[in-house]
């Protein structure tokens, strides 16, 4: 069941499988020489095999489902006339009845001649419910995931190329995923940090048949298997069969594949002052959001009762730490961190950590500014996605914080082939936080760490855009048959190295960098 606000803008796509010969329905077959008989007690119980020539077909009744006097005739079929029974009449008209016999599809069985209906005719059911060929997803990515098979039967079935769909739950990303598979739209959104990484990553490693089109677009609808269906209409009037489109059997263009088209990642943050009022509910009693992560980080912490945002002091004999506690719903920005600086500059405290849920791009380069001028040494620290889930069963530090690692990169300005200076960005590597191990190590881009990373060429400090990127496939796929030539393996690995490109509007270059992990980071540079 399906609803929509116009009832006019419903769609139906039928879908079909093949249909199962069962021989208690198909109880007859006709040979190649036009012999027809039923099948023998050892062809239905499978003893023996039916001649593979043979065509199985079974009757259906030519009585109508309601009255009509002017369809009860007497009607003659090889040397017999047969009228309907009182109360009933035929489905057709005679003459009608007598093209069915002439295209030798009638045949007496029982006591009145019944429509001959050949397996062959449309050997596919209607897809109805339930869907017993379905099960639960394989392989997991994550603990709540959907099967692909259920998700692509119900967007076929309500949808065109190039409709727009929207998951609310996102999860592992199994509706956008087949959602792009199938060449429609996507939306979708989750409360779960863990879960928008993990269909993100799906995302970005899908490889996708190309498949062909109408005219040209997606919008156009894809040019499917079709299939004819002949039926009693189809005989009785002398007409075509007719075409069944098999919507989700489109035909493939060889030539090509896919991959993921273009697509953000936004967090829906409020960046006011209520973001750092949140609560808590664990054992049925309330605690400060803020509260709750300082002693989640450090027990002994010195909470702070000002508007700053210094939100606690964990002091020490050999330290003293201010804490400054990122928004539940938004991004550490840039603004905050210097202010947290400033605060505990004001405080006496020459050491800051400022946890986040997520951060701008930019916070490194202002991370290196403020402990270059202000001589106070800063650590950008993460907070684990699932944190505050479960009743906060997870108590340890150092399971639910790690260093945010920012991307190592050099920049180059050379001169291009015309007057104007050209830019090559080389990723030289990358910090990847182990939560294993729950160290942070860093390794050169080449060992395998990286699993993809986007280049912005003239980054404005709010939107990245991605200009160009680079992918690591650990499985190199087969292309030589679909494109019928050859593609050098290296084109499979991952280059380090940018094309060259012009310095832009703002002087200013981003690089976005995910692990193997799915961990994220960015570094921004100034040209």
């Amino acid at each position: 069941v399906w609803y929509a606000k116009n009832k006019e803008l419903v769609k139906y796509r039928g879908l079909y499988v093949k249909a199962s010969p069962n021989p208690a329905i198909w109880r007859f077959i006709e040979l190649p020489d036009g012999t027809r008989r039923k099948l023998t007690s050892e062809e239905r119980d499978g003893e023996i095999n039916i001649p593979s020539e043979a065509r199985l077909y079974t009757t259906v009744s030519q009585l109508a489902p309601s009255y009509s006097e002017a369809s009860v005739y007497e009607f003659k079929f090889e040397g017999e006339a047969y009228r309907p029974p009182a109360g009933q009449c035929w489905l057709t008209t005679k003459e009608k009845m007598e093209e069915l016999a002439r295209k030798r599809r009638l045949q007496v069985d029982g006591e009145l001649p019944r429509y001959i209906l050949y397996y062959d005719d449309f050997p596919y059911s209607k897809l109805t419910n339930p869907w017993l060929d379905t099960a639960g997803a394989s392989d997991k990515l994550y603990v709540v995931q959907t099967s692909e098979k259920p998700i692509m039967r119900c967007l076929l079935m309500t949808t065109d190329p190039g409709d727009l769909i929207f998951d609310p739950t996102c999860g592992s990303g199994t509706t956008a995923y087949v959602a792009e598979k199938w060449g429609r739209r996507w939306m979708t959104c989750d409360t779960s940090r863990v879960a928008i990484n993990i269909a993100r990553k799906r995302l970005l490693s899908g490889v996708f048949d190309h498949y062909k089109t109408l005219n040209g677009t997606v919008s156009s609808g894809f040019d499917c298997k079709k299939i004819d269906r002949i039926s009693i209409k189809n005989l009785a009037n002398d007409l075509e069969p007719q075409k069944v489109t098999f919507f989700d059997q489109p035909n493939v263009d060889k030539t090509a594949i896919r991959v993921t088209g273009p697509f953000e990642v936004m967090t829906l943050g409020r960046y006011s002052p209520e973001d750092w009022k949140g609560y808590l509910t664990e054992s049925g009693k309330l605690e400060n959001y803020i509260t709750v992560i300082c002693r989640l980080y450090r027990k002994d912490v010195s909470l702070q009762g000002a508007s700053g945002l210094v939100h606690a002091i964990a002091e020490s004999e050999k330290e003293k730490i201010a804490l400054s506690v990122g928004p539940l719903t938004g991004r550490v920005t840039a603004r905050q961190i210097n202010d947290a600086v400033q605060d505990a500059l004001a405080l006496g405290v020459s050491e800051v950590h400022i946890l986040g849920w997520a951060f701008e791009a930019n916070v490194g380069e202002v991370k290196s500014q403020l402990e270059a001028r202000e001589k106070v040494k800063i650590e950008l620290i993460m907070i684990r996605p699932d944190t505050l889930a479960e009743g906060l069963k997870v108590t340890q530090p150092e399971m639910l914080f790690s260093p945010l690692a920012l991307p190592d990169i050099e920049v180059k300005i050379k001169n291009g082939n015309g007057k104007e200076k050209e830019v090559v960005v080389t990723l030289k590597g990358v910090g990847v936080f182990d939560r294993k191990r729950r160290t942070t190590n860093y390794y050169p881009a080449d060992k395998g760490y990286i699993a993809a990373w986007y280049l912005d060429e003239d980054y404005d400090g709010d939107c990245f855009v991605d200009c160009q990127m680079f992918f690591d496939f650990k499985k190199k796929p087969n292309l030589k048959a679909a494109l019928k030539a050859e593609v050098d393996s290296d084109e499979f690995e991952l280059q380090l190295q940018s094309q060259p490109f012009p310095a832009g509007i703002y002087k200013r270059i981003a690089v976005k960098v995910v692990d193997v992990y799915g961990n994220e980071s960015t570094v921004v540079k100034n040209l």
